[in-house]
């Protein structure tokens, strides 16, 4: 899943890129149109015209967070086996994509990359998530080793907070890991530990 909003410039890159070089023909390349009023759809339907596995799906503007929640309630629906997303901007090199899904391959419940990794190693260390501010990221860290340890109250309620707070004050990777975090915890579709009520 690629989400867009206003992408004309660097959209025909991105799939270019990811097409040659994830050449699985049961990958899917799907681009999420967060309202784009400029041609960034034109450039995803040629690519489509050349490339079935390429689709898209075009939404009213919702922000990062938005679109991306919608987009992984359309995917939780088709036969995919895993979900991903990466930005239009190429952030993410293939070879970490794939990285990624080999970890789910391999039996995590999910992986996520992201510029705020860097928190992680604290949180692994036991230094606790305190140290880390409010940021949705340190919550939903926070949610998920909750939920791992089966304190599912505490759980959902580290959730809500990510959620409170990313609507307060929306971040470009605080939507995204929200986003994220509710379709792994809150549904049965990816596996992993029991959905949380709420």
């Amino acid at each position: 899943m690629l989400p867009a909003h206003d992408e004309e410039q660097r959209i025909d890159r991105t799939l270019r890129l990811y097409r040659s070089a994830l050449t699985d023909p049961d990958i899917r390349f799907w681009v999420a149109c967060d309202g784009c009023r400029d041609a960034t759809a034109d450039i995803v339907a040629r690519h489509a015209e050349a490339d079935p596995r390429v689709g898209w799906i075009e939404f009213p503007k919702l922000g990062k967070g938005g679109v991306l929640a919608e987009s992984f309630r359309a995917a939780a629906d088709t036969d995919a086996d895993l979900i991903g997303f990466v930005d239009a901007d190429r952030a993410t090199p293939t070879a970490e994509l794939l990285r990624l899904a080999e970890l789910v391959t391999a039996g995590a419940d999910g992986a996520i990359a992201s510029v705020a990794a860097s928190m992680w190693p604290a949180i692994e260390a036991g230094a606790g998530t305190d140290q880390l501010g409010d940021h949705p990221a340190r919550l939903v860290a926070a949610a998920s080793s909750a939920a791992a340890a089966e304190r599912r109250e505490r759980a959902a309620e580290l959730l809500a907070e990510a959620r409170d707070g990313d609507a307060e004050q929306r971040t470009y990777y605080g939507s995204a890991l929200t986003a994220l975090a509710h379709l792994l915890l809150r549904t049965e579709r990816l596996g992993g530990c029991p959905p949380l009520a709420g």
